[in-house]
């Protein structure tokens, strides 16, 4: 078992306890901030998997990100420029677009 293999696992076991802890949310809760200026679950998890996708697609594999090579940019309503969420204002945090939770799971 190499690096790639450990990274992979991993990334699975993550996939699947995050299924588990999001699969009864309601579009509310989705979108719920407990600050002003926290981020809500829909961002983080699109930040998670923005990030995920550089990662293993771009870096480890080389095969380009899904984000820019399979149309995600376009289903989250987002630019194709590389935008991962760093640095995202209150401002841009509330005015994330508030896509359904099944193109969240799908771009996971």
């Amino acid at each position: 078992m190499d690096f790639r293999d450990v990274t992979l696992q991993a990334i699975a076991d993550f996939s699947g306890q995050l299924d588990s802890a999001l699969e009864d949310l309601t579009s509310e809760q989705w979108r719920w901030r407990p600050t002003p200026t926290a981020n809500h679950i829909l961002w983080t998890v699109w930040h998670l998997t923005r990030i995920e996708d550089a990662w293993i697609n771009w870096y480890l594999s080389d095969n380009g990100e899904k984000w820019k090579t399979s149309g995600w940019a376009e289903k989250f309503g987002l630019p194709v420029e590389d935008q991962y969420g760093m640095g995202y204002t209150s401002e841009e945090m509330a005015a994330f677009p508030a896509v359904p939770p099944t193109i969240v799971a799908g771009y996971r």
